[in-house]
């Protein structure tokens, strides 16, 4: 009888603990998503200019690209548009920091705070 009464409070422990640990994952899996979608919002312009960015490199490839394979840029259509990618995501940060940095300024200065 005292081994059944173990083992029963064995099984119910372990049942909460599967509880805890699933409430801890989905608070986590929440807390990583607003996290998700704050870096997003933040870098919205930067995301939207990746497909200027890729676009631009695929055209870069196609008409001005390297022949002879020796670029190793611009020898093959993917690595043109991977750098198009990165170089859009670069342009489209730095003119939304631009951009953030000219709101900041306007209402500072509209509230009438320093800057």
């Amino acid at each position: 009888m005292c081994i059944f009464v173990s083992l029963q409070r064995l099984v119910k422990m372990l049942h909460d603990m599967k509880k805890w640990i699933r409430n801890q994952r989905k608070a986590a899996g929440q807390r990583d998503w607003a996290r998700h979608k704050a870096w997003i919002r933040k870098n919205k312009f930067a995301l939207i200019m990746l497909i200027p960015g890729i676009l631009g490199g695929y055209a870069y490839w196609y008409f001005i690209g390297c022949t002879t394979g020796t670029c190793p840029i611009t020898s093959s259509w993917y690595g043109s548009a991977f750098y198009g990618i990165v170089m859009g995501f670069v342009l489209g940060n730095l003119v939304d920091e631009q951009r953030q940095k000219k709101d900041r300024a306007s209402w500072n200065s509209e509230n009438h705070y320093p800057s």
